[in-house]
């Protein structure tokens, strides 16, 4: 800013923030904006006060897609689920179970039958 005498001529406008770096000290009328790097595990869009820790997926029961970066959080995913899969197996397995036990319940009362009447 310049001043001429009381007045201002002309004020600029404060820097701001680049990503990965975070708000050390807000411009005032007499000074401009201080802008510090985030530290590791940690990051900042430019416009935080303080840097964020990245998001820790492992702890909330999901996978990492991406790693965090000084200017942006990391990335999750829900674990993918087996679910599918083991319905997949057991239903036909359940299925197969079930035909070979009335095959072989006809297969003994066949078998009976034909014992009782025998001559």
């Amino acid at each position: 800013m310049e001043t001429h005498g009381e007045s201002c001529r002309k004020a600029r406008e404060h820097s701001t923030c680049l990503r990965g770096q975070y708000i050390d000290k807000t411009g005032t009328t007499l000074m401009d904006t201080v802008c510090k790097d985030c530290s590791e595990e940690t990051y900042s869009n430019g416009s935080f006060m303080l840097c964020k820790p990245h998001t820790n997926c492992e702890s909330l029961g999901q996978i990492t897609v991406t790693q965090g970066t000084p200017s942006s959080d990391a990335v999750c995913t829900h674990k993918p689920s087996h679910q599918g899969l083991i319905i997949g197996i057991l239903l036909p397995l359940i299925l197969l179970i079930v035909i070979l036990s009335v095959l072989l319940w006809k297969l003994k009362k066949a078998l009976t039958c034909c014992r009782n009447h025998s001559y």
